[in-house]
């Protein structure tokens, strides 16, 4: 029942973020022994459970991070050995506020970095002890979170963009720090409350790498028409998303592409009007790329097959003689300073295609 304030006061000149609500529960068993050199402190079967934690940015009492429950159980800590072990970390039911300005930065990015004095007076110690001791380990037996929700806003664009992520659970086991091996990751979430994404397999931290087997479904497209209004006046009336498939990339990658997919990707039901008049421009029922490979650096990309079942295009010459397909386009008016070097084109294959019952 110890107040989170109320130890947070004594360090909270170090960050940009105040803590206005949220208890601590300490458990556990010590042992201390100061006859010998290092001092022998060890620290078992001690647990830390957290409750309604807030976190605002300074001078306001809104909370941006809300987690109702964060509990770490099996915790061992052993001062001369330098380990640190846990056996679970579990937090549950949280809601994060994020957004991106208007300059491309996250509201989360200050508010969780740590300010300047509070980093530079603890840089000289902590450069200090690194060279004369050994390094900390740390282990994690099993680490998730249940039931998280993200609300997303995009501010820097003219429309704002709102996105949500509910039912966020994510889950690992056997981590270790410094890094040794793989470490593995399931996640699962709904966006915008019809969409459902599963992403399974692990992720390699130095040198960055990640194996994932992705499972997108029904990931509606109008919540995100605001990213087309810098290309054209278009309003997606409907429209959703369906991809599967296995990815991989490697930031260090000699012999081999810096990232692969293969899968299947599928746009069904899109409706395309013109955002002024609001008149019907394209539609259909089913767009299906099959069998995709794709690579990158080096480029190329091989399709066994693309379908497009029941496209409908609904194409007019205005009285000035312009189709109302080019009065889409948004053009730009900005020349590029400089004309970049023109790379050669990706090696794309398409082996078939198929197109079913279009109509103008």
């Amino acid at each position: 029942g110890v107040r989170l304030t109320r130890l947070f006061q004594y360090v909270q000149d170090r960050f940009n973020f105040d803590i206005p609500t949220g208890t601590i529960q300490v458990n556990g068993k010590y042992r201390f022994d100061a006859a010998t050199s290092p001092i022998d402190v060890e620290v078992s079967d001690a647990s830390l459970h957290f409750a309604d934690i807030g976190l605002a940015e300074k001078g306001d009492s809104t909370p941006v991070i809300s987690v109702p429950t964060l509990n770490l159980d099996g915790i061992h800590v052993d001062l001369r050995k330098r380990n640190v072990s846990i056996a679970s970390i579990a937090m549950s039911d949280a809601t994060n506020h994020v957004w991106r300005n208007s300059d491309g930065s996250v509201n989360l990015q200050a508010l969780l970095t740590q300010s300047g004095d509070g980093e530079s007076a603890a840089s000289p110690k902590a450069s200090a002890s690194s060279a004369s001791e050994a390094p900390w380990t740390v282990s994690i037996n099993q680490a998730g979170i249940t039931n998280h929700t993200i609300h997303f806003e995009d501010r820097s664009l003219a429309l704002p963009m709102r996105t949500d992520v509910t039912n966020l659970s994510a889950k690992t086991h056997d981590v270790h720090f410094p890094f040794k091996g793989p470490i593995p990751l399931t996640v699962d979430y709904k966006l915008n409350e019809t969409g459902a994404v599963s992403i399974e397999g692990q992720v390699v931290p130095k040198p960055f790498q990640l194996d994932m087997a992705l499972a997108l479904g029904n990931i509606a497209i109008p919540p995100f028409q605001p990213y087309l209004e810098q290309f054209a006046r278009i309003a997606v009336d409907s429209g959703a998303i369906d991809l599967d498939g296995k990815l991989h990339l490697a930031v260090e990658h000699p012999k081999e592409p810096l990232m692969t997919f293969q899968g299947n990707l599928g746009v069904k039901s899109l409706a395309i009007a013109d955002r002024d008049r609001g008149a019907p421009v394209a539609s259909w029922k089913q767009f299906l790329l099959r069998e995709v490979a794709l690579a990158v650096d080096p480029t190329s990309i091989t399709i066994e097959e693309v379908g497009l079942n029941q496209p409908t295009v609904h194409l007019a010459i205005d009285h000035d003689g312009v189709m109302n397909v080019k009065n889409l386009l948004v053009t730009n008016t900005k020349k590029p300073a400089s004309q970049p070097k023109k790379s050669p084109p990706p090696s794309v294959t398409i082996k078939t295609v198929k197109l079913l019952k279009g109509a103008a």
